[in-house]
């Protein structure tokens, strides 16, 4: 650790008695998290709380806000305002960064690979491809993937900042990456 404090850009800095959070503030896979307590055999952290019932409102630089809405009805309804056909649309492309998010984790999330040759070795890809449909589509970029499914610029950007959380384009971060908001939509985001 380069820091006074174990955590990395996680700190808590105390100033004339009010205190900042330096680091993230939004949490995605609590169970992750509790997983890892438990294996090192310590208490858990005090309790996740999900943000509701927006996980966040998302702003743009020509006016309007969309909101990230857990309830699917909701946020469909909130989408096809924007762009009709979006709403069905949306449901499609949920499907999909559902699949990319029930294969990504366990296969490349959750698992260390030692090599290249380990990540890309074809007996354990082969049994995911029923899973993705076509593979190659998750290696196109997300905002040319997301053009699949909707055509305002402000619906994919909802469904594409997310890759700046690990410092990637959305123009050129692969289409794998709508496990993010895959994730956010199905398992919630928390502080």
């Amino acid at each position: 650790e380069k820091n006074a404090q174990v955590g990395g850009r996680v700190q808590t800095r105390t100033v004339e008695g009010f205190r900042f959070d330096t680091g993230p503030s939004l949490l995605l896979f609590p169970d992750v998290y509790r997983e890892a307590f438990d294996a090192l055999g310590v208490a858990q952290p005090p309790e996740f709380k999900r943000v509701e019932p927006s996980a966040y409102r998302v702003h743009f630089s020509g006016g309007g806000s969309l909101d990230l809405l857990g309830e699917e009805a909701e946020m469909a309804a909130q989408l096809e305002a924007v762009e009709p056909g979006a709403g069905a649309a949306y449901g499609e492309m949920l499907a999909a960064a559902r699949a990319a998010l029930r294969v990504g984790v366990p296969a490349f999330i959750a698992r260390n690979h030692r090599s290249l040759g380990d990540f890309l070795d074809p007996r354990r890809l082969l049994p995911l491809l029923p899973e993705v449909g076509n593979p190659l589509d998750l290696l196109i970029p997300l905002d040319d993937w997301l053009r699949r499914f909707f055509r305002d610029p402000k619906l994919r950007a909802l469904f594409t900042f997310q890759t700046l959380y690990v410092g990637l384009s959305p123009h050129t971060a692969p289409a794998a990456f709508s496990l993010l908001p895959a994730s956010e939509l199905t398992d919630g985001v928390y502080y």
